[in-house]
């Protein structure tokens, strides 16, 4: 977390409660977070912590460097979770899931296309074929 400790303590202050508010953290305190219970409890005006949060790429780099983290963190209860409700609770979406997040299963998408067309190239000009290729291109997007 460098770059959350490159800011000032109101911006560090800002970026761990925003978290808190963000990823629902069930500290009690964090269900009673707004915005503007945040800028006060920051010591700073709302208008400022909206300029942070939209405007201020340091600010922006440090909260998502730090939601990662924290979610990091919370990484092994996630896998826990969907693992039992993939197991015990026979989730099949559960199941696929935790598969695709370990790289385990992937989603496939086939396109077959029959090239057999003979082009007689002495009697089509450029414009014919790049017309048939643009219809070629429009059917190929049509059919995904």
């Amino acid at each position: 977390m460098k770059k959350l400790s490159k800011l000032k303590s109101e911006q560090q202050k800002a970026i761990k409660l925003l978290t808190a508010l963000d990823l629902k953290l069930n500290d009690g305190e964090s269900k009673k977070m707004t915005y503007d219970t945040i800028a006060k409890e920051c010591g700073v005006s709302q208008r400022t912590l909206f300029n942070w949060r939209t405007n201020d790429p340091d600010f922006i780099e440090a909260r998502d460097e730090f939601t990662e983290s924290v979610a990091d963190e919370h990484l092994a209860k996630i896998y826990n979770s969907i693992i039992e409700q993939a197991v015990k609770k026979q989730n099949m979406k559960a199941a696929e899931l935790f598969l695709k997040s370990r790289g385990k299963l992937k989603d496939n998408t086939h396109i077959t296309a029959d090239v057999n067309t003979n082009i007689n190239e002495s009697n089509k000009t450029t414009d014919d074929l790049k017309r048939e290729l643009d219809e070629l291109r429009n059917s190929v997007l049509k059919s995904e």
